[in-house]
């Protein structure tokens, strides 16, 4: 989704837990083709964050915070910048 509404022109992020995106079970050399690309085409790439918690700011944007970053999330239409 974040590579869809990216490509759209929103300015988005991805965030995983792990390394990589898609790390049990897939192909090494799909998997690091896919970071590649991702890297030079796709959204903000927050390899190995989690979340620990979600909040709704004042002007109505979601936001959510983990260890090491602070981002924001805007629902599509929203009525802000």
């Amino acid at each position: 989704m974040a590579g869809i509404l990216h490509a759209l022109g929103s300015k988005t992020s991805l965030m995983f837990r792990g390394k990589t995106v898609m790390r049990h079970g897939f192909d090494h050399f799909i998997v690091e083709t896919l970071m590649q690309e991702l890297e030079k085409h796709g959204p903000t790439l927050l390899g190995q964050h989690t979340p620990t918690a979600l909040v709704k700011e004042a002007d109505g944007a979601c936001g959510h915070t983990c260890a090491f970053v602070r981002a924001y999330v805007r629902a599509c239409g929203h009525a802000g910048a």
